[in-house]
């Protein structure tokens, strides 16, 4: 987590670098476990890990959206040029507005670390 924390810092840091006080942005890491079974038999046990960045940039009553998943500095740099660009580039809109600072938070959902040997057992139960 402490991770996740500094690469929020680090945009954090990009955006206030270029004078950009109004954004909102989500940085986040997943990992599943996939199981497949085939007539009764394990196949296949995975992990998959998925990352994902989204940033919006409020320039007046502009603003732009972008997206993507690569959390690493030069692409967290990237995400920070393409959203200031989008807002740039937006229609005005006087319906953009943007609520006060709520300050950061982290999030969790789910346990931190599952118990496969269980899930292993309650799987051959189920089967």
């Amino acid at each position: 987590m402490n991770e996740m924390k500094k690469k929020a810092d680090l945009l954090d840091g990009m955006l206030n670098a270029e004078s950009i006080r109004r954004y909102a942005y989500t940085l986040s890491e997943s990992e599943k476990q996939e199981l497949n079974i085939e007539n009764g038999d394990f196949k296949l046990m995975r992990t998959v890990f998925n990352n994902n960045a989204s940033l919006s940039v409020w320039l007046g009553t502009k603003v732009g959206s972008v997206g993507g998943n690569d959390l690493s500095g030069e692409a967290l740099e990237k995400l920070a040029d393409d959203g200031i660009a989008a807002a740039q580039s937006a229609d005005e809109d006087p319906c953009h507005d943007f609520g006060p600072d709520q300050g950061k938070d982290v999030f969790w959902q789910g346990v931190r670390e599952p118990d496969m040997d269980l899930f292993l057992e309650r799987v051959k139960e189920f089967l």
